[in-house]
């Protein structure tokens, strides 16, 4: 492969992700949970969310402060650093939205069964 058809493959991938991200953020509904326990997320309760959101075979993300993670790894819950009183949001299928808004509510307005 020549130089010139290596960059316009780059290119090609590229704008492939591009359309791939707008067409995920279509097909994405969000809503933004605040984090009421005591300790923030720490293992237990991130522990909680990541079991709860591996029951869906779709991608689930969870972000504060623009930066998003995988809702499915405990480790990448861990390093958004969440505290008591910041807010996450989560980034669902629209048509899981209905089933898993109200369940991760209840889970968050419980403290995680901390409190």
């Amino acid at each position: 492969m020549s130089y010139k058809e290596n960059i316009d493959e780059e290119k090609r991938t590229t704008e492939n992700g591009e359309l791939e991200k707008k067409v995920e953020e279509e097909d994405t509904s969000s809503f933004t949970l605040t984090v009421k326990n005591t300790f923030g997320i720490h293992f237990r309760s991130a522990t909680l969310i990541v079991n709860y959101c591996r029951k869906f075979n779709e991608m689930i993300m969870v972000g504060k402060n623009g930066k998003r993670v995988d809702a499915k790894s405990i480790l990448g819950l861990l390093t958004l650093g969440i505290k008591q009183g910041e807010n996450l949001t989560f980034y669902v299928p629209r048509n899981l939205y209905e089933r898993i808004y109200p369940d991760l509510k209840e889970l968050f307005d419980a403290k995680f069964y901390e409190d």
